[in-house]
Parts: structure tokens; sequence; C-alpha cells
């Protein structure tokens, strides 16, 4: 991909992403040059989890919170997108909880994952949006 291209790409990605209609509190994302940290509810349980998204390999952990102030972490979880540029979350699946979402400039598409517990495998669903 040209890499001009890709600046444009992933900010209309997320100019899409803020367009969806979600009913409830988006989560909070965190950048770091190594990762993204996703601040939501995955579980539907009205507590926040953290979800850690490594930028270089797209390997997901999330720590659930079955009780307040008490954290579970999943194993890793691959994505199947490497390099990623841009991580947001919100009920885009299902009203009852929060869902991840990835892009990638060479990917051209979002990638959304429902991650309801920690057994739970991180099958997406792929967004193309028309017209990037």
């Amino acid at each position: 991909m040209n890499p001009t291209l890709r600046a444009p790409l992933v900010a209309s990605a997320l100019f899409f992403l803020s367009c969806l209609p979600a009913t409830a509190q988006n989560g909070a994302a965190y950048t770091s040059d190594a990762e993204f940290t996703v601040v939501a509810d995955f579980d539907g349980d009205g507590r926040t989890d953290t979800a850690l998204i490594d930028r270089a390999t797209g390997a997901i952990r999330v720590a659930y919170q079955p009780s307040p102030g008490a954290h579970s972490w999943s194993a890793t979880r691959a994505t199947g997108l490497p390099n990623l540029s841009g991580v947001s979350s919100g009920r885009l699946l299902l009203l009852a909880r929060d869902a991840l979402v990835v892009t990638a400039p060479d990917a051209n598409r979002l990638l959304l994952f429902d991650l309801p517990d920690t057994t739970a495998p991180a099958l997406a669903s792929e967004v193309f949006v028309p017209g990037i």
C-alpha cells in the first residue's frame, strides 16, 4: 500500500467507527509505541475490563473484572492482523457488552471481536468500508 494513503485510511476508519450507533458508553483507548490499552465492559457485567493489544503482532490479552478490584487475565488471543494502527470499543455487535475493534492500513478493513469471557476464542467479524 502506498504510504501516503495510510494516514487517510486510518482516519477514515476511525471516523467510520465514531459514526456507528452505540447505545452505551464506549471505552477509552490509550496508545503507546508498543501497545494499545482499551477500557470497556467486554463481558457485560457492568464492571470495567481492560484489553492490552500488541501493535506489532495484534495479540490481545483481556483482564476481566469478575468482582470489584479483582482481575482475571485471559490467555493471549491472536487477531490475525499485524501492525495495528487503531483500536476502539463499543456496543457494536451486541447491546449487552462491548466489542473490540482493530484496524491496520494494509488490511483495508476493520475487525470486530466479541470477547465475553477468558475462554472464548477471538473470532473476528470483518467490516469492509466502501470508498476507502
